[in-house]
């Protein structure tokens, strides 16, 4: 495999009551944030990019994706429904307060479907995602690989690899735009972390 992973959490997102949230698009910083990362060196030579089929993980990306087309590069693109965010559709619109209370709920207790059933597991949505992540590492040799995705499935990836159990509060420890780098089951750079070992100042 040998493969170098990325793991890229999506831009700040819009608050809109009344669409579902995975439809939700980016705010004016969400995408700044989304031209930020078109600019990250880092970045330049990604070979496969893995994608959620939410939309504001498609935004997020497209200035990215945008560059590496009009430079020449070559690279794949898949559009995955396995590592799209915990699915959270379903029941009324939450004040801010309540829906944190129900994420904290959610992570911290990953059989239970929250929200009085209406959200997805966390132990169903870490599963299909961390078996996608699998199976697109086994599928590549030597590549660099790009996931934009969303911050409850990354950072439930992310503990199980650094054995932290506390997802809700790692959750908190990083934001919109972030990115870690695993290889080889290792995490090299965790998200949020400062990114100067790859020549990178933003975090």
């Amino acid at each position: 495999m040998n493969n170098t992973l990325i793991f890229l959490r999506h831009g700040k997102t819009k608050v809109d009551k009344d669409i579902p949230i995975s439809e939700w698009d980016l705010t004016e910083e969400g995408e700044k944030q989304a031209h930020d990362i078109a600019e990250v060196s880092f970045f330049q030579d990604v070979d496969v990019f893995i994608i959620s089929t939410e939309k504001k993980a498609q935004q997020t990306i497209l200035p990215l994706l945008d560059r590496l087309r009009k430079a020449g590069k070559k690279f794949e693109v898949v559009y995955s429904d396995e590592i799209a965010e915990l699915d959270r559709n379903k029941g009324d619109f939450m004040d801010h307060a309540t829906y944190e209370a129900t994420a904290q709920e959610a992570l911290s207790n990953p059989e239970l479907q929250a929200n009085e059933g209406k959200w997805e597991s966390a132990a169903h949505a870490r599963e299909r995602f961390t078996t996608k992540v699998g199976m697109v590492d086994m599928e590549n040799q030597g590549k660099k690989i790009m996931f934009v995705g969303h911050g409850y499935t990354m950072n439930m990836y992310f503990g199980d690899l650094r054995r932290e159990k506390d997802v809700y509060g790692r959750l908190k420890k990083n934001n919109f735009g972030d990115w870690g780098v695993v290889r080889n089951g290792k995490v090299i750079s965790d998200l949020g972390e400062p990114k100067e070992k790859f020549g990178e100042r933003m975090v």
